[in-house]
C-alpha cells in the first residue's frame, strides 16, 4: 500500500472514530436531559412528569377474590407516546387480570409510580423511599375507553411504549382502560406530601 493510500485510510479512521464518539456524547446528553424532572417545588410538573417517564404503575384494588383486602396489581401503562402526554393513565387489561376483576365491582382504585423506575434515583443514589425519589399516586375510577377518538389516541399510547401487546393472546379479551382521576398525590421532597386537584394536575406540563 502506498504511503498516499496509508494516509488517506488512517485519515478516514481518524474521521470515523471521531464521528462515533460525537455521536455517542450527543446520545449520552439526551439520556442526561431525560433524567431531569422538574424541581420539587412544582408538584403538579413533577406528577405530570412521573405519570409520563414511567412505563408502569401498581395498580391497587379492593379485592373481590380475598374478601375485601386491599390488592396491589403490577401494570403496564401509558399516557401517551413520548412526545405527546395527557396526563392519563391507560391501560390494556384481560378479565382475567385481579385488578379489573375487583374494579368490575369496586371502581375506585388508585395507581403508584415512582421515579425509581426512571433510573434518575439510582444515578442519585436515593433509596427508593427518600422523598427526593419522587413519586406519585392518582385515584379515581378505572373505566374502559369507549369513544372512538380516546380509543384511536390510548391505543397508540400504549403500543407505541409497549409493542408487544400487540401479539398478546386475542382470546384474554384484552381492552383499553383509564383512570378518571380524582385526586393525585405527590411526595417529591421532605415535609410530607401534597393532594392536587385535577385542574391543578391537567394545566401543569411535565
Amino acid at each position: 500500500m502506498s504511503n498516499f493510500n496509508m494516509k488517506t485510510s488512517l485519515i478516514r479512521l481518524i474521521v470515523t472514530t471521531q464521528c462515533v464518539i460525537l455521536i455517542t456524547l450527543i446520545a449520552n446528553l439526551g439520556q442526561i436531559d431525560a433524567l431531569q424532572p422538574p424541581p420539587f417545588m412544582r408538584k403538579a410538573a413533577m406528577a405530570r412528569y412521573i405519570v409520563h417517564s414511567t412505563n408502569w404503575s401498581v395498580v391497587s384494588t379492593i379485592s373481590r377474590s380475598f374478601n375485601g383486602i386491599p390488592f396491589g396489581s403490577v401494570e403496564s401503562s401509558s399516557d401517551g407516546p413520548i412526545n405527546n402526554s395527557s396526563g392519563i393513565p391507560y391501560y390494556y387489561i384481560s378479565p382475567l387480570d385481579f385488578a379489573l376483576k375487583d374494579a368490575m365491582k369496586y371502581p375506585q382504585v388508585t395507581a403508584t409510580m415512582s421515579l425509581i423506575q426512571t433510573g434518575y434515583c439510582s444515578s442519585k443514589h436515593y433509596d427508593p423511599e427518600d422523598p427526593r425519589c419522587a413519586r406519585v399516586t392518582v385515584i379515581g375510577k378505572l373505566m374502559k375507553v369507549i369513544d372512538a377518538k380516546e380509543l384511536q389516541f390510548s391505543q397508540h399510547a400504549l403500543f407505541s411504549r409497549h409493542p408487544v401487546m400487540k401479539s398478546w393472546p386475542k382470546g384474554h379479551n384484552f381492552g383499553i382502560y383509564k383512570i378518571n382521576i380524582t385526586k393525585v398525590v405527590v411526595l417529591d421532597f421532605f415535609g410530607g406530601a401534597d393532594v392536587l386537584s385535577p385542574a391543578t394536575y391537567f394545566a401543569a406540563k411535565p
